[in-house]
């Protein structure tokens, strides 16, 4: 597992602890998640799961996360400058 996947991980496990509390994750939904950035490690699905107001950056998400994003109504926020800042040499092909 890589450190992006274990913070992921992580991430679920603090959300549903949370949500196990009794306490909603957002009650103005507010959550915003910065996601597949540098990689697909799964970041949209779990904001999405869990009513993120918007997911971040999503360079490298997939059609599974535009579905999901479409799905709990999460704003997709595309952050293009970003890429070229960090001089990234290609984008995903998925």
């Amino acid at each position: 597992m890589t450190l992006d996947q274990r913070a992921v991980e992580v991430l679920r496990i603090v959300i549903e602890e949370h949500v196990k509390s009794g306490e909603p994750v957002s009650s103005r939904r507010t959550a915003r998640l910065h996601a597949e950035q540098l990689s697909n490690v799964g970041g949209t699905q779990v904001a999405t799961r869990h009513g993120a107001l918007s997911c971040d950056h999503l360079e490298y998400a997939n059609d599974a996360d535009a579905a999901a994003l479409a799905r709990a109504g999460t704003v997709a926020v595309m952050l293009p400058i970003a890429f070229y800042a960090l001089a990234e040499k290609a984008m995903s092909s998925q």
